[in-house]
């Protein structure tokens, strides 16, 4: 099954390990800080410092944690009839983004880069003759994209339809 053909059953990209050591190193540290303290709150060691770093590193894993799983995601969008999937690649010069590849059956491109983004990788694969997917995730190991993934989604929606 090739990587396209996980996309459209799943509608997420998968996650490989590497991918996620690579990209997502805060998550070992988040759990590693919440596994020592832990281990020291289970010696009935008591003290504010162990509690606070238990409640502090589950927080960040959880948050890191749900990260990954939204940028993994990709969401469906219906075409009007009128429009193919060829002439998306048309239409999106009009947003002023960086091209980065096209192909058949996906189009890959960068978002600008503002004042808290370093800029946002977007994906778009045709998944069957009226419906594309649009995934966008930072590029980059920045934590806070700030929604650039929903402002993307509607500002590719409101192109095309």
């Amino acid at each position: 099954m090739t990587r396209e053909e996980y996309i459209r059953k799943n509608l997420k990209w998968p996650l490989t390990w590497e991918v996620f050591f690579m990209r997502y190193l805060i998550v070992l540290i988040m759990i590693g800080i919440t596994i020592s303290s832990f281990v020291s709150l289970i010696e009935k060691d008591y003290q504010e410092s162990n509690i606070i770093l238990f409640i502090l590193g589950l927080s960040l894993f959880l948050f890191a944690f749900i990260r990954i799983q939204s940028e993994r995601h990709f969401r469906r969008l219906k075409l009007n009839p009128n429009i193919k999937f060829k002439d998306i690649r048309k239409k999106l010069d009009s947003l002023d983004l960086i091209n980065l590849q096209t192909e058949s059956e996906k189009i890959e491109f960068l978002d600008k880069v503002c004042f808290l983004s370093g800029g946002v990788y977007v994906t778009i694969i045709k998944y069957d003759d009226n419906n594309i997917l649009i995934n966008t995730r930072p590029f980059g190991k920045q934590p806070f994209t700030i929604n650039r993934d929903r402002v993307n989604y509607k500002r590719i929606k409101t192109l095309l339809q």
